[in-house]
């Protein structure tokens, strides 16, 4: 449908789901841009134990391994062992969630920093002094947070950088550059599924929706539904708790749910 063929992805919320990587392989995608956390987590070393007080049951936790902040600068690339020089692969961006912090405006003691040049600025030349060849500050955010404030912290960034030259993700997932291997990169998300997404009864309650509508779907072949559910899919609806857009995404769900009802009760008849 389009004239051209995306080779970039970037995932709702920087989400990954492990099986992602054959996935977007398979449809062409060379290029992916994570958080920074997520490459902490990938880092992360497992240990385990017996555990005496739960008879004998093996615990196991992840454990931090130390890293340097500036391993986040560096493209790394998903590598399957005994891969062979023709399979194809996906090359990692890990956006600096530090530096997208000292760029977005907002109040203290929130998410968004406090307007401040001086430190903003102070930010900058340290960073840039410490940035070697071949590292890379990535930089994403959401199209929400750049906002008329923000855009001035980000263009400040921009002209502090200027002696540095500006790539897209394209330009640098080729053979001119080295990368280092990922073996695996383990799935994420920047809100636990429990704790953050399925915190609340909306949350909770709106998931087993989604689940009976997926069981309509599978029962009936239809683009309409198909289009109907790709809407109800957007994380809108788990992410924010209490906004009144939430009753949106509830009437498309019970439209949907009522007239499958009414359908079966005519079918009945």
């Amino acid at each position: 449908m389009l004239d051209f063929t995306p080779v970039s992805f970037y995932p709702p919320n920087f989400t990954w789901v492990s099986i992602m990587e054959p996935m977007l392989i398979d449809i062409g995608v060379k290029n992916v841009v994570l958080d920074s956390s997520h490459y902490t987590l990938s880092c992360k070393t497992q240990v385990w134990k017996w555990s005496s007080q739960t008879e004998d049951k093996l615990n196991t936790l992840l454990k931090d391994t130390v890293i340097d902040n500036k391993e986040v600068h560096k493209i790394y690339h998903l590598n399957k062992y005994g891969q062979n020089e023709n399979q194809k692969t996906i090359y990692v961006f890990f956006r600096d969630f530090a530096a997208i912090e000292k760029l977005s405006f907002g109040n203290t003691g929130m998410f968004h920093q406090p307007y401040n040049w001086k430190v903003l600025q102070k930010y900058c030349q340290d960073l840039l002094s410490k940035l070697q060849p071949k590292e890379f500050v990535t930089l994403a955010d959401d199209g929400d947070r750049i906002n008329p404030v923000s855009i001035q912290n980000y263009t400040l960034f921009l002209r502090e950088f200027i002696s540095h030259p500006f790539y897209r993700l394209a330009d640098l997932s080729d053979a001119n550059y080295t990368f280092s291997d990922i073996p695996y990169l383990p799935s994420f998300s920047i809100g636990d599924h429990q704790s953050f997404w399925l915190s609340d009864l909306d949350g909770i309650h709106y998931k087993n929706l989604l689940d009976q509508v997926y069981q309509i779907k599978k029962n009936i072949q239809s683009d309409y539904l198909e289009e109907k559910i790709m809407d109800l899919q957007d994380v809108y609806f788990l992410f924010w708790k209490t906004i009144s857009r939430k009753k949106y995404y509830l009437e498309k769900i019970y439209n949907i749910l009522k007239k499958n009802e009414e359908n079966i009760d005519g079918h009945s008849k």
